[in-house]
Formats: C-alpha cells, sequence, structure tokens
C-alpha cells in the first residue's frame, strides 16, 4: 500500500526527469489617519499655552503699574488647531502574497487505478524547481468530467481534489503550498483518453507542513497567488499499485 504522500513525491520526481521564487508582493492598505479629536487635542494644548502667557503678561503689567504708573497690558488671543483631521485610505480586500503566480514549461499526468489522477505542471529548466501538483482523489470523492470545484479551507486529509504547490525544490526539498481557497474549473477530465484541462482562479495556497496524509499550516508561513493559471496533460503515466491517504 502506497500513502497518499507519494503523489507530491512523485511529482517532484516526474518533473527533475523531465529535464524561482518569483515574488510580488502586495501592498496593504493604508494605515487611518488621526481624526477630528486627535486634532481639537492640540487644539486645547495650544490655547492653554496662549493663555498662561496671556495671564503672565498681565501679571507682569499689574506689577509695573504698581511701581511705576498704570499701563494697559493686551494678552494675547489663542488660535485653536483645525479640528476636522483627515482620515486615512482604508486597507483594500486582497489578499497579501509572497509569491504570485508560476511558470509552467511541462505538463504530465499520472493514475493510480482507481485511485485518482494526479497532474503535474512544472518549470523543470531553473536551479530551483517550482511543480504544481492537482490531486484527484477518486476514492475519496472525485469524479471524471467537467466540473467546477470551490475551495474552502479544507486541510491535506478532508480534500478529495487537492492543489498542492512545491516551491524552490532542490532534489527532494521543498516550500509547500496548499490551496484554501479559489475555484478550479475542469474542462475536461477523461481518464480513458488520456485528457485533462482545467483553469484555476482567485486561488490563495498557504504554507504547509506536510505528513502522513495531513496538513498543518506552517506558523507565520508565506501565502501564495494563484490566478488565470491554465492546467493540462495530454498523456497519462500509469502509476503501479494503489494510492491511499
Amino acid at each position: 500500500m502506497t500513502t497518499k504522500r507519494l503523489a507530491i513525491g512523485l511529482g517532484l520526481s516526474l518533473a527533475i526527469a523531465a529535464c524561482g521564487d518569483d515574488t510580488m508582493p502586495s501592498g496593504s492598505g493604508g494605515a487611518g489617519g488621526s481624526g477630528g479629536e486627535a486634532s481639537t487635542s492640540s487644539s486645547h494644548s495650544v490655547s492653554s499655552s496662549t493663555s498662561a502667557s496671556s495671564t503672565t503678561d498681565a501679571a507682569s503689567s499689574a506689577a509695573s503699574g504698581e511701581s511705576g504708573g498704570a499701563g494697559p497690558g493686551t494678552g494675547g488671543a489663542g488660535t485653536g488647531g483645525d479640528p476636522a483631521g483627515t482620515g486615512g485610505a482604508g486597507g483594500g480586500a486582497e489578499p497579501v502574497c509572497d509569491g504570485d503566480g508560476v511558470p509552467i514549461t511541462d505538463e504530465q499526468g499520472a493514475v493510480s487505478g482507481d485511485a485518482g489522477l494526479f497532474v503535474y505542471n512544472s518549470d523543470p529548466d531553473t536551479d530551483l524547481m517550482d511543480v504544481l501538483v492537482v490531486e484527484h482523489w477518486f476514492q475519496y470523492g472525485a469524479v471524471e468530467g467537467p466540473q467546477t470545484i470551490e475551495f474552502s479551507g479544507e486541510s491535506y486529509a478532508d480534500c478529495s481534489v487537492c492543489i498542492v504547490l512545491l516551491v524552490d525544490c532542490e532534489r527532494s526539498f521543498c516550500q509547500r503550498f496548499l490551496v484554501e481557497s479559489g475555484t478550479l474549473t475542469v474542462l475536461d477530465l477523461d481518464i480513458d483518453a488520456g485528457t485533462y484541462s482545467a483553469t484555476l482562479n482567485d486561488a490563495v495556497a498557504v504554507e504547509v507542513n506536510i505528513s502522513g496524509g495531513s496538513s498543518e499550516p506552517v506558523p507565520n508561513g508565506a501565502t501564495w497567488c494563484l490566478d488565470d493559471l491554465t492546467i493540462a496533460a495530454s498523456e497519462f503515466i500509469q502509476i503501479p499499485g494503489t494510492i491511499f491517504k
């Protein structure tokens, strides 16, 4: 019996036999600016300071009047600050991505009996390779044919259709990401014909550790965004045995 983890390792092996990190940080929204209350506080401070100065001048004039004749003292008028503050630009709803997209120059598919179809799209012509693995687990609920899959935070153990991104791979060492949101639109999935095509849109993948058929998010891990990505395979390799989660 082969574990589900083999599907990821096999994808990396196929990509290596067939022979980075394109980061595009997204800016976060601006911090809110100071409102009117902060400016009003400044106004109070200025007014208080001016009033104190005026009082001191008046006292000085009074003292001068006692010793050498009365002289009218003139106190200065304090000027308050503008009470209307200006708010900063609000933050947008776009996710902050540490990486964006993935180059694809090689496409392969693999079938393991009735277990599932595993499509590997990779860029094997670089020193640090990226591999996108799309896994359709038939024995866990995946089906053939055109379909739309909406990802909504499933872990690797719970997904019947899983998308794993392996980034900056050097031999078996890779940074791993699991797609947790977005839409996979399968246009063609035909095992007998050996054809597969799909598009991935608005997908956000989080960095995870994958072990024993399950995944755990990496604390303070990176985020990878994938949009308008075409995924395809025109021939399938038969995997001996059956893969299980």
